[in-house]
């Protein structure tokens, strides 16, 4: 092959290369906070290296570690790694906002410091994103996977339907954290994460785009192993968890539809719609009131999606259905007891 040929295709290879290393425009940001997470750290970070779409900056912030997690990121020399250090331990929600003031990126890719994203995950989002400028996010499915890397059963299944996802995102998560694939702008108009979420600080972010009319899908495919640590599956993260996923309903109903119940009632709505719970329901004057105020409301700002109310709808009148099933059961146990008592008191 002639000198020049050559010289020609190593000053392309040179300059691609270069391009996607030093891009000062990248098209995804991807953003991921550790806080003495490395024993997982590297396999994360070689994950999105790896990444078949390759025109990516990488926001790593370091929330003051004290184990080897800052050793880990200094010993890669790609320059698409951007290192943001925190003097003192902030927590995640925090350290999120200052990575997204700092990424240049059109999109934002979410990565948790202990998952693994697959090697198109990328592509598959943007490219899906390209193509369907409705929406101003998505997520995926993922398979969840244990400290050891072996798969388990531990997420539920994913939905993918857009109306469902609408019908159902103000009583529970729709979806996966690290997942999540979403344009910079509709992140910032909705004034990024909620800081005074500590946890459930995702969910809170959902409701926020939702009601401010940006909407968001699950790509009906894999793009991501989510690790399930035993940190993650205590009581305690648990609960705390829950807390805030209902002050991020409370908050969100006060502020888009005007409805304000107390934390024990938003629980108390979510038992009622998961048709699984029998206990801590609300009673059946509440479930009438609430789904009144909130249909109405909800019906008024989601006019463009009448399948999504259809499912409300559908979701209200299963619920009360049940209710007064349990309630008509109870009722009459109720009966049969006083009858007993009132036997037992004749036959004295």
């Amino acid at each position: 092959m002639p000198q020049t040929i050559l010289l020609s295709i190593a000053v392309n290879s040179i300059k691609k290369y270069f391009k996607i290393l030093v891009s000062d425009t990248p098209k995804i940001t991807v953003l991921m906070s550790v806080y003495n997470g490395a024993k997982f750290l590297a396999e994360a970070i070689d994950s999105i290296l790896a990444q078949t779409f390759t025109d990516f900056e990488f926001i790593i912030i370091n929330d003051a570690s004290s184990d080897d997690s800052l050793h880990i990121i200094n010993s890669y020399k790609d320059a698409r790694i951007v290192l943001i250090q925190n003097t003192k331990n902030i927590g995640l929600t925090k350290s999120l906002n200052i990575g997204i003031a700092k990424a240049k990126g059109k999109y934002i890719a979410r990565m948790d410091a202990d998952d693994i994203s697959m090697p198109k995950r990328l592509e598959k989002q943007f490219d899906f994103m390209e193509e369907h400028i409705k929406y101003k996010f998505c997520g995926s499915k993922a398979i969840s996977i244990n400290e050891e890397g072996q798969e388990i059963s531990y997420l539920p299944d994913t939905v993918c339907d857009e109306d469902i996802i609408l019908a159902s995102i103000f009583f529970k998560n729709m979806f996966i954290h690290s997942t999540l694939f979403i344009e910079k702008k509709a992140l910032t108009d909705v004034g990024g994460y909620d800081e005074e979420f500590t946890r459930s600080q995702d969910y809170r972010l959902y409701l926020k785009l939702f009601t401010n009319n940006y909407f968001g899908i699950n790509l009906n495919e894999n793009t991501l192993l989510y690790r399930v640590t035993k940190k993650g599956v205590t009581r305690v993260f648990s609960e705390s968890q829950d807390f805030f996923a209902r002050l991020a309903i409370k908050k969100t109903l006060k502020e888009a539809f005007d409805i304000d119940l107390n934390i024990a009632d938003v629980e108390k709505t979510r038992n009622t719609f998961d048709l699984h719970k029998k206990n801590r329901m609300l009673s059946v004057f509440k479930l009438l009131s609430f789904k009144k105020s909130f249909l109405k409301a909800y019906v008024k700002h989601f006019s463009k999606h009448p399948i999504a109310i259809k499912l409300l709808k559908e979701i209200f009148y299963k619920s009360l259905k049940i209710k007064l099933k349990f309630f008509q059961q109870s009722y009459l146990e109720g009966y049969i007891k006083c009858l007993k008592v009132l036997f037992i008191f004749s036959q004295s």
